[in-house]
């Protein structure tokens, strides 16, 4: 497992890249998701990437870029009796650090609460809400297409995301290309099957 100072080391002063590379950085990650339904109740959504309008094929070099910068992910989530929910596909940047990295998939699947407990099984590490998640970036830990990941959050409902990183579709890339250049939210939507359930489902309603 990597300690704080060799992840430190890797990703830069304090840990993560300059302004630069995170212009997301200066608000808050979550409040970027956040929209609201007629009712005024409060949703959390991932921008949608228009796949299917005719943008123009990039080049290999514009392919190569977005390679180095985002990754894909295919998240399956499973609620606390193995249960599987939903699925959904992302991409996301490679600069985002870990705790960013929960908000993006709980807007992922509409999760309006991601202030919980988490634990997060990576490839060389497994990591906890609280550890070492702030300054520890993706791309510090230099995780590739074809790795998995496990992410459990909310031990109280334990709900259970299981996920696959890709590189980025040939399909997918050219709506990336125009997100990347037209927003600074560095995660986008580009599947999904299955509707996500509520976040809360034994709460009590009133």
């Amino acid at each position: 497992m990597q300690t704080s100072a060799e992840t430190d080391n890797r990703a830069g002063r304090n840990g993560l890249p300059d302004r630069a590379e995170r212009p997301w950085a200066d608000g808050w990650l979550r409040e970027r998701f956040h929209t609201r339904d007629r009712r005024r109740k409060p949703n959390y959504r991932l921008p949608a990437l228009e796949v299917k309008l005719g943008y123009r094929p990039l080049t290999a070099a514009q392919q190569r870029e977005l390679r180095a910068q985002w990754l894909a992910a295919r998240v399956i989530l499973h609620d606390f009796a193995e249960r599987r929910c939903c699925s959904r596909e992302v991409v996301i940047n490679v600069y985002v650090s870990l705790d960013e990295l929960i908000s993006i998939l709980c807007a992922a699947v509409a999760f309006t609460d991601d202030e919980h407990l988490w634990r997060l099984a990576l490839p060389h590490a497994t990591v906890e809400g609280g550890q070492w998640a702030r300054p520890t970036t993706l791309e510090a830990l230099a995780l590739k297409p074809g790795q998995r990941f496990y992410y459990q959050y909310d031990l109280g409902d334990n709900w259970q995301f299981r996920g696959r990183l890709h590189q980025i579709p040939a399909r997918v890339g050219p709506a990336l290309w125009a997100h990347a250049r037209l927003t600074d939210t560095p995660a986008a939507q580009y599947a999904a099957r299955g509707k996500a359930p509520d976040q809360y489902p034994h709460a009590e309603r009133w």
